[in-house]
């Protein structure tokens, strides 16, 4: 469950979440705060979390002085993590997207995705975009698009997207398959 610039349109993201995720099928399962400027880096974990914690999260550009300032707070715990980065060495991190995502990041090596957590449904609230042109607004907001994107695989559909709140800043994922 993460947040973040660019990754629609280039291959950069700068972004930060949570994660859920057992070591071994059947194992325990282990909650996390994260952070990544990819492909600079891989996601670099931060904090420990608890299952059914309040997350909010931030990546937010600095013209000044060109600092991706990435922040994941715990709002249950108090507990948080800021990064601050510049875009890597020879990329252009042109923040030409903005991102709420629900996704399985990751793959057996080359082969299938890791099964999906069975995480239910994910409500994200208050989400809001400011543009390179200073355009201030909701998902819905009339100087971008917006799209939903539901994960699938091999005709294998893992997450739903529900619809937009009516300020067309609020919506849900569902998870459908492992």
């Amino acid at each position: 469950f993460w947040v973040g610039l660019d990754g629609w349109w280039n291959n950069t993201v700068e972004q930060g979440g949570s994660e859920a995720y057992c070591a071994t099928v059947g194992g325990a399962p282990t909650y996390n705060l994260w952070w990544e400027m990819f492909p600079t880096n891989s996601i670099q974990t931060g904090l420990v979390i608890n299952a059914g914690d309040k997350i909010t999260a931030s990546v937010k550009y600095a013209t000044a002085t060109s600092v991706f300032t990435i922040t994941v707070k715990d709002v249950t715990s108090g507990r948080s993590l800021t990064k601050h980065e510049l875009c890597g060495t020879g990329l252009v991190c042109s923040r030409s997207s903005a991102d709420v995502i629900t996704e399985d990041v990751g793959r057996f090596g080359s082969g299938n995705y890791f099964p999906l957590a069975k995480y239910g449904t994910m409500r994200y609230a208050a989400a809001g975009v400011i543009d390179t042109a200073g355009n201030t607004g909701t998902i819905s907001g009339s100087h971008w698009l917006n799209a939903a994107v539901t994960e699938s695989s091999g005709g294998i559909t893992y997450a739903t997207v529900g619809p937009l709140s009516s300020l067309g800043n609020a919506f849900s994922t569902t998870w459908k398959h492992q």
